[in-house]
């Protein structure tokens, strides 16, 4: 019997396995290009920070290789943070500072 329910469990956990790997495939073949990940920042934040939110970011995805976007309120374009952004190849845009939109 247990050799039995053991059998049943890595049966199901090999299907698991195998859309998985199907999955991950179709993922890198067909996304499209315009796909990017975005990173808003709203408060202040030291450059280890940064480092450590872009990481994330990237590691979010397969190959690390999708755009990799942050947006900034208006208050933050003058810091280091964009470049540190900058220097780890993220695109930067300004966003409105106000609430609601």
């Amino acid at each position: 019997m247990a050799v039995m329910i053991a059998e049943i469990i890595i049966s199901l956990l090999a299907v698991f396995g195998l859309y998985a790997a199907v999955r991950l495939l179709c993922g890198v073949l067909f996304t499209p290009k315009q796909l990017v990940d975005a990173i808003v920042i709203e408060s202040d934040m030291t450059e280890d920070e940064i480092v450590y939110l872009v990481w994330r970011a990237r590691e979010g995805s397969f190959d690390g290789k999708r755009r990799l976007i942050a947006l900034l309120p208006a208050r933050k374009l003058g810091s280091e943070i964009i470049e540190t952004l900058l220097a780890l190849g993220v695109e930067c845009y300004q966003i409105n500072d106000t609430e609601g939109g």
